[in-house]
């Protein structure tokens, strides 16, 4: 069933069908179209809305000409990173650059200097203030990638240290950077001061004070006074740690370990390789799974892995369909979906196939499907509401734990909320 927000403009379509005026020269019925479209997305809402369904940042000021919606980032620490486009280098001429939102719908001081910008973690952020040039005068050195040049800013945007290559996010008071012309990554404290360094191509944020690295290509785990937790031993790389536990696939054995804090074997889990179901993209709905191929190796597919501990539970795979068991190895929920997640919040997302497609749904930690599969895209939950599209992965809606349309309408565009905002809607077209 298509939104209320879309029922006058396809009312108007329906009746110049049946008037015959869509027989017309195709410029004009692409004008017309813009019409409609136009006459559509006036109605929808474009910005931030709060837990009300309302819009308490209205950024419909911006036209599709200003605003690349695909670019929002969420709140993070009380800023949203978006791109917008400014005039660079030779005049008609426009590139992205990176800014900061306030709550208020305000701009951060520097407007428009970062060329990349990532979320606020830790009262910090990075930022890539290296200009790009349209027409390059020397190709990059590939052994070192695109390097940027990346230091960190303050809540205020004033920069606070660093010029590197390469940088991930704060996380346990240390940010992995790799500098300027260097093979290897390093992590430093909020005064940019060095802590950790060593012969590491990868790495990882640390996480419950273990990080993976990578040496020789191959993946072990360090501690935050740099210790050598776990000797590099893993082809794949080593996740995350979670409730205790670090997931790391081993796709030529068929299995997953999971690693304490130690880095010692705590269980492990079978897991056929590769797995039956590659979603291309949640956000272009279920029908777009094919199965998987070639590709095995776990970092390149990372919104698709369940590996990770959570609320005590982890996925388990029996002949090819996917339950949960506890750390303990004991099957709580049986294997009976064709895909699932780790919980969140008390729900799991699950995904079952039917006629050659799938859908959606979600469980409680019983194994019940409190949200029937019926959804063709859908996002775990976040502050007690998940993102879900019912027809078409294009308009959303907001559902609680028990799978109600909490704001009764659909949203275009619409994203999970974070700080108690979420971002829905198209820019507003401007004929």
């Amino acid at each position: 069933m298509p939104s209320v927000s879309r029922i006058p403009a396809i009312a108007l379509m329906v009746a110049l069908f049946i008037g015959g005026l869509l027989v017309i020269p195709s410029p004009l019925t692409g004008f017309l179209f813009l019409v409609f479209d136009s006459i559509e997305r006036a109605s929808e809402p474009f910005g931030f809305i709060d837990r009300n369904g309302q819009v308490v940042n209205d950024l419909s000021r911006f036209n599709q000409n200003w605003y690349d919606h695909s670019t929002f980032s969420r709140f993070s620490e009380g800023l949203c990173t978006a791109s917008m486009p400014f005039c660079d280098e030779m005049p008609g001429f426009m590139r992205d650059r990176s800014v900061y939102l306030r709550p208020d719908g305000s701009f951060l001081a520097n407007y428009g200097t970062f060329y990349h910008a990532s979320d606020f973690s830790e009262g910090l952020a990075a930022v890539d203030v290296k200009k790009r040039s349209f027409f390059p005068r020397e190709l990059p050195d590939m052994r070192h990638g695109f390097d940027g040049d990346w230091s960190f800013i303050d809540l205020n945007g004033d920069r606070k240290f660093g010029s590197y290559g390469l940088v991930q996010n704060f996380s346990q008071g240390l940010a992995a950077v790799r500098p300027k012309d260097s093979l290897y990554w390093q992590f430093v404290d909020r005064c940019g001061v060095t802590k950790i360094e060593g012969p590491y191509s990868e790495v990882s944020s640390f996480a419950q004070n273990r990080a993976a690295v990578c040496v020789d290509d191959k993946w072990g785990l360090i501690d935050k006074s740099g210790k050598m937790i776990l000797a590099p031993v893993y082809d794949q790389e080593i996740r995350q740690f979670h409730e205790g536990l670090a997931a790391v696939a081993v796709p030529e054995d068929n299995r997953i370990d999971y690693l304490n804090a130690d880095g010692k074997i705590q269980f492990s889990l079978s897991r056929h390789f590769p797995e039956p179901i590659n979603f291309r993209s949640f956000e272009r709905g279920a029908s777009e799974y094919v199965a998987t191929k070639a590709d095995t190796n776990p970092p390149g597919r990372p919104l698709d892995l369940n590996y990770d501990v959570s609320e005590g539970l982890v996925v388990i795979e029996k002949n090819g369909k996917f339950g949960y068991g506890d750390v303990s190895g004991r099957t709580i929920i049986a294997p009976r979906f064709d895909y699932c997640w780790p919980f969140v919040e008390g729900r799991a997302r699950i995904f079952q196939r039917s006629f050659g497609k799938g859908h959606f749904g979600f469980i409680d930690r019983s194994g019940n499907e409190v949200v029937p599969c019926k959804y063709v895209a859908a996002h775990d939950f976040s502050e007690g509401l998940a993102v879900v599209a019912a027809y078409d992965a294009d308009h959303s809606e907001y559902i609680d734990y028990s799978g109600r349309n909490v704001f009764g309408r659909t949203f275009p565009q619409a994203e999970s909320f974070h700080e108690g905002r979420a971002f829905v809607g198209r820019p507003p077209l401007r004929l």
